[in-house]
């Protein structure tokens, strides 16, 4: 949104910077999210937790959903330093 809004006034190497930022959260934190997290929790949230499906689900749940949120931790990570470098630049 910064990008959006203030894209005129920012020095080229401050928008660049903006730029990764915004690009690393909507590929990192936004798709990942959408994409792999969500469907993780509809599957499991669609299987009975007692039955041996529920364990068979959970224990493939919990490999996969924490490393996508690992990979979304360190995307939304590193959009949170280029926006603080871009305005550090600014």
């Amino acid at each position: 949104m910064s990008v959006v809004l203030g894209w005129r006034q920012l020095d080229p190497a401050s928008l660049a910077w903006a730029i990764a930022g915004g690009t690393a959260y909507l590929i990192g934190g936004i798709s990942i999210t959408l994409a792999f997290n969500v469907p993780l929790n509809d599957r499991l949230a669609a299987v009975d937790s007692d039955s041996e499906q529920g364990g068979a689900t959970w224990a493939m749940y919990l490999v996969k959903w924490v490393r996508w949120n690992h990979l979304r931790s360190i995307a939304t990570l590193i959009s949170t330093l280029c926006s603080i470098v871009a305005i550090w630049l600014a």
